[in-house]
């Protein structure tokens, strides 16, 4: 009797973790573009890793915020550069939770 009590208190604490998980993770990523206003970020987002990655080029103004929901924090990776679009041979870096400069 104990172990079957167990046993779903133990599943039950899966099932909402792995919720909670999901819920992090399709939450996206923000991106800022500290540049004047006159000048563009290009942001190039990596997707997966190994032979298989995939890109998403992004381009804010200056000053502008953009949310990227596709884009998985603590997965994906980013570089950025300002004034010219960036190549898949950029300097990556890990997209976090919070706003990626």
């Amino acid at each position: 009797m104990r172990r079957s009590i167990l046993t779903a208190f133990l599943g039950g604490l899966a099932v909402l973790w792995l919720g909670h998980t999901t819920q992090a993770q399709s939450a996206g990523a923000t991106f800022k573009c500290r540049a004047q206003p006159s000048e563009k970020c290009f942001v190039m987002v990596f997707f997966g890793g190994g032979n298989g990655f995939q890109t998403k080029p992004l381009e804010l103004q200056g000053g502008e915020t953009k949310q990227a929901p596709d884009v998985t924090p603590g997965r994906d990776h980013y570089c950025l550069a300002v004034g010219q679009p960036l190549s898949s041979q950029c300097p990556q870096m890990l997209v976090s939770n919070g706003v990626n400069e």
